[in-house]
């Protein structure tokens, strides 16, 4: 095998490592506001009244409905967070995770795709504070400008 051909197969294979890593969303502990589960306490309340408890809400921005943004569900698991979901918007902007176990959640919002350059607007915390789900479904939106 020539060295030519060698040096592109492995250029190749940098490229597609680079692309699957783009596509990971970032850890939430590297927000500035630290660790989100490590305010969760070691366990949820009982199960509320809500069979199917959902976390829902709408991303908008100064335009109206943002269609295409990314939402991650992250459930707490102990102190660490898992990845429980990813959602991409529809052109009203809304997202919903249905039927979720009784745990801590928190929502982000990715800023990359319609959102790139945007920042959240005042009031808006990304990533979300913690959810208790099961006392009932949340509704939660995050605005950006």
């Amino acid at each position: 095998m020539s060295t030519l051909t060698t040096l592109l197969r492995w250029s190749t294979v940098a490229v597609l490592l680079l692309a699957l890593a783009a596509a990971q969303p970032a850890s939430p502990t590297a927000h500035a506001s630290g660790n989100p589960c490590s305010d969760a306490s070691p366990n949820p309340g009982v199960p509320g009244e809500d069979p199917e408890p959902t976390i829902a809400g709408d991303i908008t921005d100064t335009s109206g409905a943002v269609s295409g943004a990314t939402v991650y569900l992250y459930r707490c698991a102990d102190s660490t967070p898992v990845l429980d979901d990813t959602e991409v918007t529809g052109s009203s902007g809304h997202y919903a995770f249905a039927s979720l176990i009784q745990a801590w959640y928190f929502v982000e919002v990715s800023m990359t795709g319609p959102l790139t350059g945007k920042v959240p607007s005042q009031g808006t915390e990304n990533p979300s504070p913690l959810i208790e789900v099961g006392e009932g479904d949340p509704d939660l939106d995050f605005a950006f400008q």
